[in-house]
């Protein structure tokens, strides 16, 4: 429930103002005139989130299978977090980010 806040619009991709290489942006609708994210995709999207925060892997794999990463789980989690899977796996909240890893 933290993370039910996210909205149901959503824009990917990179921005000049950023530092990092994609941003995401929520907005309400009529904002961002996105896709529209169905409820249950933004909770496991959201959940995903919380245990790759926390290092739950078991949430990791589960979450990333229902949003349909498959077997592919763990390259999802790096590709998503911009973090190794030494850091994933030991929760991202909990590990600095490494000059590799930049």
């Amino acid at each position: 429930a933290a993370l039910d806040w996210l909205c149901s619009h959503v824009y990917l991709g990179a921005h000049i103002f950023s530092p990092d290489p994609f941003l995401m942006i929520t907005g309400e609708a009529g904002i961002i005139n996105g896709p529209v994210l169905q409820p249950d995709f933004r909770m496991d999207y959201c959940r995903l989130w919380m245990s790759l925060i926390k290092g739950d892997m078991s949430g990791v794999e589960r979450y990333s299978r229902r949003l349909g990463a498959g077997d592919l789980y763990p390259l999802f989690a790096c590709v998503l977090t911009a973090r190794s899977w030494n850091a994933v796996n030991a929760g991202i909240g909990s590990v600095p980010v490494t000059h590799a890893e930049v």
